[in-house]
């Protein structure tokens, strides 16, 4: 089913700006936006978890269709800061990645 459904994947809209950077990234719900209808369709679904590696906090990307059947990615968070915002922008930052690699998102530009 993950065949059939990446074609009716849509591009993720990069619809926001990094400030430090200047440049445009499509952010976490435009991801969720582009994969959802299509994943849904197909019996598909994604969950993101956190887990620990050793001594790393590592984000679990898992895609399960409802016959049970499943694949997984792991990341490393790397914090910026040491404290809540810093790990639940790393969180945010690795989900956006994650789900982009695993299932070959295209990042575009708003079409005007």
């Amino acid at each position: 089913m993950l065949f059939r459904s990446q074609s009716e994947l849509r591009v993720a809209v990069e619809d926001s700006t990094n400030p430090h950077y200047k440049s445009k990234y499509a952010s976490l719900p435009s991801v969720l936006n582009a994969i959802r209808t299509p994943l849904h369709k197909w019996g598909l679904i994604i969950t993101q978890t956190t887990d620990y590696d050793d001594t790393r906090i590592i984000l679990v990307t898992t895609l399960i269709h409802e016959s049970g059947q499943s694949i997984s990615t792991k990341l490393p968070l790397i914090l910026g800061r040491d404290d809540m915002q810093g790990l639940g922008g790393a969180i945010t930052y690795a989900r956006r990645y994650s789900i982009v690699s695993l299932l070959v998102i295209q990042i575009g530009r708003a079409h005007v």
